[in-house]
């Protein structure tokens, strides 16, 4: 009996380690998007400085996220993490804004493809893209506010894409 029980409680506990690594990994996944989100805000007011900084919390929120909770999309995420990590430093350094719209152009692809390949978002986004400037970027809102314009030209692109909810 001492060793069902002990057998159980084993048990119990690698279930319950592995909840909460899906949910430690789930709320860091949260982070990533919402710096996302925030670098692509300050982009959008034409924010240099603030872009800067969002992109800091960005690296700081990927390197929070370990590829080891996600057993099955392991190799996946290393691969995206790599790249996100080094064009985040890339916009953190930027000497200009125009520097750091373009190096965003691979950001967003790569936010993409680690959206569409892991479906770790919690809330619908849309995947939108502006012809003048030749970029797409990730939104949480159907409204279009393009990041590469700025205020120049706030409304220019169109939605390509939604990414569903996944919880």
């Amino acid at each position: 009996m001492k060793k069902l029980i002990m057998a159980l409680a084993i048990i119990g506990a690698a279930f319950g380690q592995k909840a909460f690594a899906q949910t430690d990994t789930s709320s860091v996944f949260k982070n990533v998007i919402a710096s996302y989100l925030e670098l692509k805000n300050a982009l959008t007011n034409d924010d240099g400085d603030s872009a800067a900084v969002a992109a800091e919390k960005l690296f700081a929120a990927l390197n929070e996220m370990s590829g080891d909770n996600l057993p099955s999309q392991h190799e996946t995420w290393t691969k995206y993490h790599q790249k996100l990590s080094r064009e985040t430093m890339q916009i953190k350094n930027a000497g200009n804004i125009d520097a750091q719209r373009e190096q965003f152009k691979k950001v967003s692809a790569n936010m993409y493809a680690v959206l569409k390949s892991l479906q770790g978002n919690n809330t619908e986004l849309f995947y939108d893209y502006c012809p003048m400037a030749k970029g797409y970027w990730i939104s949480e809102t159907s409204a279009i506010v393009n990041p590469y314009l700025g205020q120049s030209m706030p409304t220019c692109g169109s939605i390509t894409d939604t990414l569903a909810t996944h919880k």
